[in-house]
């Protein structure tokens, strides 16, 4: 039988697998993923202590154990997945990184692990890959830094990455644009980027929490799902009590 095909295939994915949310300090990021049910918050820098969610608190839990927040970070992908091969569920819907800038700087001692594997760098004692003569540290970082996302979709329907900003500058037609970029070292950035269904710039506008994915040159935004493709959604609004109610069914059908 022929493997070639003879008309469209449907659909068969409404809601981003991975869903990238960026911005500055304190525009609601956090607050908006804490009141997303079912949704597991790993916090990579003790962001969620001011509010009531499911998490895991890395720095807390690594100083509690005497251990490293790597340590932490490799015990709970293990709890996922024994969960899920006793259960054959997985135990959260969601699960968000609580910040991925934090994530690069963990997950050093895994890359330096896969670094090793070489032969030609069997030997090396170095701690810090980043330091490695002509970028050759860099690759394993990568690596390592994404097989721990896709280890981590494995056990829930979307991994959600929290991310800050930062700035760097573009060259078009010899004059230079400020444009804002998920802040991770490198080519880290345009990878992420081509590995995320959905990017969300957030902001806030008044009494609204807004995740535009509206593409542009300037900022690393947009989306491949159609309900959210070029759209300003707004994820949470406050009233004059200052209530707030949030909007995640706009996300997620």
């Amino acid at each position: 039988m022929s493997l070639l095909p003879l008309k469209e295939t449907p659909a068969t994915a409404v809601n981003p697998k991975t869903l990238v949310v960026f911005g500055h300090t304190k525009q609601g990021k956090t607050t908006a993923v804490a009141h997303l049910k079912d949704n597991l918050i790993i916090d990579l820098e003790s962001g969620t202590r001011y509010y009531r969610c499911i998490k895991i608190d890395v720095p807390d839990a690594a100083e509690a154990a005497e251990s490293t927040s790597w340590d932490v970070l490799k015990n709970i992908i293990k709890e996922l997945k024994a969960y899920k091969v006793e259960n054959k569920k997985n135990l959260y819907k969601y699960i968000t990184v609580d910040t991925v800038g934090v994530l690069e700087d963990i997950i050093m001692p895994y890359a330096i692990q896969l670094h090793k594997m070489a032969p030609q760098n069997k030997n090396y004692n170095g701690k810090d890959l980043k330091t490695v003569a002509n970028g050759a540290g860099w690759l394993p970082i990568r690596e390592a830094f994404f097989n721990v996302i896709a280890m981590l979709n494995l056990y829930c329907d979307t991994v959600i990455l929290v991310a800050h900003t930062k700035s760097k500058t573009i060259t078009r037609q010899g004059s230079e644009l400020a444009a804002t970029d998920i802040d991770v070292s490198g080519k880290m950035s345009q990878m992420l980027a081509a590995n995320s269904d959905a990017i969300a710039l957030c902001y806030r506008k008044d009494n609204k929490t807004i995740f535009s994915f509206k593409s542009s040159e300037l900022i690393a935004s947009g989306a491949r799902i159609e309900h959210l493709r070029e759209q300003d959604i707004t994820i949470c609004e406050s009233d004059s009590d200052g209530k707030m109610t949030f909007h995640w069914d706009k996300i997620f059908k």
